[in-house]
């Protein structure tokens, strides 16, 4: 048996178990996750599964795809509060395996960093403060993960197929996803002012928007025959560290700008 299966099912076990403490003990709470769901409830009573709504008018901040996964569990199990947070959670177990499976192609023959890449993601506080949430966040975190597996896994020389408009397909939905959600942030701050959780999710959304963005052109290029893959795959190494530097500047500089709050 190898490591990285021996330790599988104890990080299936915990992703288990911190998810039915989180069903069991936490209700849903405001703004996020009672909007979003009463969107996928106006949707679903309405009958209209193009347009999401809310209060009776469209509602534009988000891209329908997390309703139409709670619709997919409410067709199946009947509507429930459970199955639209398990939605997230699910997103989140897809984006581990996502990044496991990068980790073996990066580091084939280093086992251990094989096995201990995924239980730094899901170590982390946000990761496992916030994966059993209804939000859309994941997502896109699952988006960059298969970005960056395909890039890694498939080989440079060869030409284009099908799977890689389906690629091309899954990062412009992410565009969307990520663009919405920018706006939408940028109109809280607008609205209600700075706060270091806005500015960190605004920072953050503009650095993935910025990657999906040129992604998406070079993946365009790739499918035309106009750019080889090895432009993406440099892309997406070299992007790497921005997310890096990103995350540095909201742990030490954030705090003494905002006075600790």
């Amino acid at each position: 048996m190898t490591p990285r299966s021996s330790s599988l099912p104890v990080l299936l076990a915990l992703w288990l178990a911190l998810l039915l403490l989180s069903l069991l003990t936490r209700p849903l709470l405001p703004v996020d996750e009672t909007r979003y769901l009463a969107v996928a409830w106006e949707m679903w009573r309405r009958g209209d599964f193009l347009v999401p709504y809310l209060n009776g008018a469209p509602y534009s901040d988000k891209p329908p795809l997390f309703f139409w996964l709670i619709h997919a569990g409410w067709w199946l199990f009947g509507v429930t509060e459970w199955w639209p947070r398990c939605v997230a959670a699910l997103v989140s177990l897809a984006a581990l395996w996502a990044t496991a499976r990068l980790a073996d192609t990066l580091w084939p023959r280093d086992v251990m960093a094989r096995q201990l890449v995924p239980w730094v993601l899901f170590g982390s506080i946000v990761w496992t403060a916030f994966y059993p949430w209804v939000q859309f966040d994941l997502l896109l975190v699952l988006v960059v993960g298969l970005v960056l597996y395909a890039a890694s896994a498939r080989g440079p020389q060869a030409p284009p197929d099908f799977f890689d408009g389906l690629q091309l397909l899954l990062v412009v939905s992410a565009l969307v996803a990520d663009g919405a959600a920018l706006a939408a942030i940028a109109a809280r701050i607008s609205e209600f002012g700075f706060t270091p959780n806005r500015v960190a999710a605004l920072g953050e959304n503009f650095i993935l928007l910025v990657n999906l963005a040129w992604s998406a052109w070079i993946y365009a290029c790739f499918l035309r025959q106009r750019s080889s893959f090895a432009v993406l795959e440099r892309w997406q190494i070299g992007y790497l560290p921005v997310y890096s530097v990103w995350a540095a500047l909201v742990v030490v500089m954030f705090p003494p700008v905002f006075g600790y709050r």
